[in-house]
């Protein structure tokens, strides 16, 4: 018997003055890229980027994507932020929880680095309150350099749709499909 468990995600606005930033990859055939988005307290986008990577692993283009993030935050003076990263390995790694992997070691460093001397906080979020960020990574695609964009009528039209939708607060459904952890069987 499959249990559906149904829950209700969207993405949070920060508390005024803080900035939120959401980041998550995209990877096709090893092909890699990444996408963030930078919001104020109302939802308004301060800053969004699209990162094509070319070949990796997933973990690689979280790590790169997310420190790509923080370091346009700290050059352009953002000091009040929050990370959100939906990868719980990255955030695991991140804050010790777990041993970082081999080959993600020096960027995941890096952003320990960065996270501890600007004090900024990461937290996991569903991909469900992260489609802003999942949408601009999976354009990264079609690109073959950065592109930064800071103003809202600049960004991708098919983005614009997804962060008016988090603006408004609109949910998401996450569905889970868990399989009964009990045992039936008849004795002969």
């Amino acid at each position: 018997m499959v249990e559906k468990i149904v829950r209700v995600v969207k993405w949070i606005k920060p508390s005024s003055p803080v900035l939120k930033l959401n980041t998550d990859r995209s990877c096709i055939n090893a092909t890699c890229g990444g996408g963030g988005v930078l919001r104020d307290y109302q939802g308004r986008v301060i800053m969004a980027f699209i990162f094509p990577l070319g070949h990796g692993t997933n973990n690689q283009a979280e790590v790169v994507t997310l420190l790509f993030g923080l370091k346009w935050c700290i050059v352009n003076g953002v000091s009040s932020i929050i990370v959100e990263v939906v990868s719980l390995l990255v955030l695991n790694c991140t804050i010790d929880v777990w041993e970082i992997l081999w080959r993600i070691e020096d960027t995941v460093k890096e952003i320990k680095n960065l996270v501890g001397i600007h004090d900024i906080p990461i937290q996991h979020c569903f991909r469900e309150a992260n489609k802003v960020a999942n949408k601009l990574a999976s354009l990264s695609h079609s690109l073959t350099h950065v592109q930064v964009y800071s103003h809202f009528n600049t960004i991708p039209r098919i983005v614009k749709g997804i962060l008016n939708i988090d603006r408004w607060e609109c949910p998401s459904f996450r569905v889970i499909k868990r399989k009964a952890n009990t045992l039936s069987f008849d004795l002969p």
